[in-house]
């Protein structure tokens, strides 16, 4: 019918105004109950008196003015008027709450201080200050106060992280532990207020409120009721959830750590702050990525909360449904049509097979539930994934290994004289020089260094040695690159000028120097032994030994970067041990032997679809006469 695209603002506004609090944060500080406990499993609720439709006559005008004033309030903040939304939100829940002080019990009142209350949470103080922060006008050099609402996704992590204001403030929270209190402290107070006053007025089962629609009265009613308070028992699930989990990575309030990172390579990873702060999340007794012991019991109900999301919901459409067999007699101003003649907008048995399939995801809550996927299936327990509160627990049995062990006893690696493209040394080099290039042509960005044998590049076997060939961009597309000779002199290297390279870019032959031509190498790479000049090389991988797995009794079973070395599943379930392959009941009928399996099919699915992007990507220029072969091991 043509009036339901219009008629469907009020609808959405009511049946997803529990989501705005996720967007906008806290709510205000009066709220009608107080904080939520950490760790309350419950709906905090209060007494409200049974709702019914009396009223002062002084009230009447009080009430449509305020349908008005959410209405305002909805389209300033989708219009990103965010101080226009505040200022109306405090005079919509300011007025609802007169009017149910005089009328503790008129349904529509109830309802309306439901929706003022979620609409009011951008007035909480602590909430303001953090959008300042977010509205700020600073800079993304200096990351404090700029705003993340005008800036480009690619931005955001890079401003966050270098943001002082944003992750730690006087009292040395970060933003993370900033927010999750929020949600304690503000979020679940107001939700749970309006869960109340909307339970009471879905109970009463016969509310319905007028609403003015531009060309004709929409009325709301439990189809629309039922489901709003759906939507907030979701919200709270989720506000349950981003609460209860210890995610924040700061390091002592501060994100930083995490720009050190980047500047990461085999010469300095054993100093660097970054991967101190990595290791340290990673380790089995951290914290990180548990659930909270005082959030642990509300954490526990989320499955609770989603069976109560569910069951409003169908509420609402069951109504709809009973609705319908009067016809249009009750269904004229309603924002959606339930029938089965043309004038309906959904038919009985379309509500009704929704109602039915979710019946399914109710059950899947609370017991063995058996997915079908593709022409495979698991038995899930969804139930049980939220009495876990430590993750780690259920990864397969491992040990950090210390950074400065990382290339020690590496498999395939030896040691043997002459510095070559096979050495650690060289790869260290490679880094070192990397970090020394500039330009003699202003600002260089994108730099990088590459450790070549000469003899390939110049296609000489004559041709001895390494060189370090490095690239540099000059902006305005503008790129410059240069090589030098290697000559060591035992763990000493000095790099110098090759005259005789011939630049990609040769007019900007003389824009690349080296602010360091001499280098030593670390002596866990290269060593004098009786006079012998050794390094350390590799026929395999030169990545770092950061960690390796072990058994139930902590005996080791193959290190990371062994497993380049194994090509088949059987082989990886030999090394690679769960302590419980159920995971804590999540999946109750899982076997050793039915996990690998399950590893081995998403493993052919990534090698398939490996080879259906190369497929695709080459064929239009494929030649079989050549012999061509897509299925690249990269």
């Amino acid at each position: 019918m043509k009036f339901v695209k219009s008629a469907a603002i009020a609808a959405c506004g009511l049946a997803m105004f529990g989501l705005a609090g996720v967007f906008t944060g806290c709510s205000d500080s009066d709220s009608s109950s107080d904080a939520v406990a950490a760790g309350s499993s419950d709906v905090q609720s209060f007494d409200v008196a049974s709702c019914n439709s009396d009223i002062d006559a002084g009230s009447v005008y009080a009430l449509e003015q305020n349908k008005e004033g959410l209405v305002e309030y909805f389209k300033a903040l989708s219009d990103g008027d965010l101080q226009g939304a505040q200022q109306k939100g405090a005079s919509v829940k300011s007025s609802y709450g007169n009017i149910l002080a005089g009328n503790p019990a008129n349904c529509e009142a109830q309802v309306g201080y439901a929706l003022a209350s979620i609409a009011n949470i951008v007035n909480n103080d602590g909430l303001k200050a953090l959008i300042d922060t977010l509205r700020g006008n600073g800079t993304i050099e200096t990351g404090d106060n700029y705003s993340l609402y005008k800036i480009s996704s690619e931005q955001t992590a890079q401003v966050v992280v270098g943001s002082r204001a944003l992750a730690k403030e006087a009292s040395g929270k970060s933003v993370i532990v900033r927010v999750q209190d929020a949600i304690g402290e503000n979020l679940l107070p107001v939700t749970d207020t309006a869960i109340t006053y909307l339970t009471n007025v879905v109970r009463n089962g016969n509310v319905t409120i007028q609403y003015n629609g531009g060309s004709r009265p929409v009325e709301l009613d439990n189809g629309e009721f039922a489901p709003a308070l759906g939507a907030l028992y979701l919200m709270r699930a989720l506000l349950v959830g981003v609460a209860s989990v210890n995610v924040d990575i700061t390091e002592n309030g501060s994100f930083r750590w995490i720009e050190t990172l980047d500047s990461m390579d085999i010469s300095n990873y054993k100093t660097n702050p970054g991967v101190k702060k990595l290791l340290s999340l990673m380790d089995a007794d951290n914290s990180f990525g548990t659930i909270k012991d005082n959030w642990a019991e509300a954490y526990g109900a989320i499955p609770n909360m989603l069976d109560s999301a569910i069951t409003y919901v169908q509420l609402g459409l069951q109504y709809g449904i009973n609705e319908a067999a009067n016809g249009l007699a009750t269904q004229m101003n309603d924002v959606y049509v339930v029938g089965n003649d043309e004038d309906a907008d959904v038919s009985v048995s379309d509500l009704q097979m929704v109602i039915d399939s979710l019946n399914f995801f109710k059950n899947a809550l609370h017991g063995d539930m058996e997915f079908k996927l593709g022409e495979r299936s698991i038995v899930v327990n969804l139930g049980k994934f939220f009495k876990i509160t430590n993750f780690k627990k259920y990864l397969p049995y491992y040990k950090i290994v210390d950074p400065a062990d990382w290339y020690k006893d590496l498999p395939g690696s030896f040691w043997e004289e002459g510095l070559d493209g096979n050495s650690f040394g060289a790869s260290e080099l490679e880094f070192m020089a990397e970090n020394n290039v500039a330009s003699t042509s202003g600002p260089i960005d994108n730099r990088s260094a590459y450790i070549v044998d000469k003899k390939y590049y110049f296609d000489d076997e004559a041709a001895d040695g390494l060189m370090v060939m490095v690239y540099g961009y000059l902006g305005s597309y503008t790129y410059a690159d240069a090589a030098y000779d290697v000559v060591a002199n035992g763990c000493d290297v000095t790099l110098s000028l090759m005259d005789y390279y011939v630049p990609s870019y040769y007019e900007m032959k003389d824009s690349l120097i080296l602010k360091k031509y001499a280098y030593t190498i670390s002596p866990e790479f290269c060593k004098v032994e009786d006079g012998v000049v050794k390094f350390l090389k590799t026929r395999g991988s030169t990545r770092p030994n950061m960690f390796y797995f072990t058994d139930a009794k902590g005996n080791k079973t193959a290190s990371v970067i062994e497993l380049d070395n194994f090509d088949s599943v059987e082989e990886l379930k030999q090394v690679i041990i769960f302590p419980d392959v159920t995971f804590g009941g999540v999946f109750p009928k899982m076997t050793t032997d039915e996990l690998w399996d399950w590893v081995g099919a998403f493993m052919e699915d990534d090698d398939y679809d490996d080879d259906d992007y190369y497929y695709d990507y080459y064929q239009s220029g494929y030649d079989e006469s050549y012999g061509y072969d897509y299925d690249y091991d990269y």
